[in-house]
C-alpha cells in the first residue's frame, strides 16, 4: 500500500496562485527568473514549504534541479512561443497562457512527487525550524553556485521575495 504524500500538490498549487498574487511576490518571482534562472514554482514551492515550518537542505534542490530539467526546457520554449504570440489574436495568446499554466501545475506535481522523500527525512530531522534557514536562502545557494557566484543582487532579490512572503503569512494569520 502507497503511503499519504507528506504534501499535496493541490493544496501547494492553491498556495502557490495565493502567494504569487500578493504585494510584490510576482514581480520578484519574474525577475529571479529571468536574471538569476530561478524556477518560480521552486520559489513558490520553498515559501509553501517555509509557511509549513519544512526546511530542506542543499541536496533536495541540486536533486529537484535535476528532476526539473525536462519539463524547465519544454516551459521555456512555451514562454517563448507565448511572448511571441503576444502581438497576434488575442484568443491564441489566451490560448497559450492556458496550456502555460497547464504546463506549471504538472511541473508543480513533479516538485511535490520529487520532493516527498527529502521532507520525510528532513522534517524528522528539523524540530526547530526557528533556528534553520530559509528554503528560499537555500535554494537561492543552490542557484549560486550553478552560476559560481553568489551576487548581491540575487540575495537582495531573494530576502525581498522572503519578506513579502513573510508579510502574505501575517496578512493570511490576521484575516483569521
Amino acid at each position: 500500500m502507497k503511503s499519504q504524500p507528506i504534501i499535496s500538490s493541490d493544496e501547494y498549487w492553491n498556495y502557490a496562485l495565493n502567494v504569487y498574487g500578493f504585494g510584490q511576490i510576482q514581480a520578484l518571482c519574474l525577475t529571479l527568473q529571468d536574471e538569476h534562472r530561478c524556477n518560480v514554482n521552486v520559489l513558490l514551492f520553498c515559501c509553501y514549504l517555509d509557511a509549513l515550518k519544512i526546511a530542506l537542505k542543499h541536496t533536495a534542490f541540486e536533486t529537484l534541479n535535476i528532476a526539473l530539467q525536462p519539463s524547465e526546457l519544454e516551459l521555456h520554449q512555451h514562454r517563448i512561443l507565448r511572448r511571441n504570440a503576444k502581438q497576434g489574436p488575442t484568443d491564441t495568446y489566451e490560448s497559450l497562457k492556458q496550456d502555460e499554466l497547464t504546463l506549471e501545475r504538472k511541473q508543480q506535481k513533479i516538485i511535490t512527487e520529487t520532493m516527498q522523500s527529502f521532507i520525510a527525512i528532513d522534517a524528522e530531522k528539523n524540530n526547530n525550524f526557528a533556528s534553520l534557514q530559509s528554503n528560499l536562502l537555500v535554494y537561492a545557494s543552490v542557484q549560486a553556485s550553478a552560476d559560481s557566484v553568489v551576487t548581491a543582487k540575487l540575495n537582495r532579490l531573494i530576502l525581498d521575495l522572503k519578506n513579502q512572503h513573510q508579510s502574505f503569512i501575517q496578512t493570511e494569520n490576521d484575516a483569521k
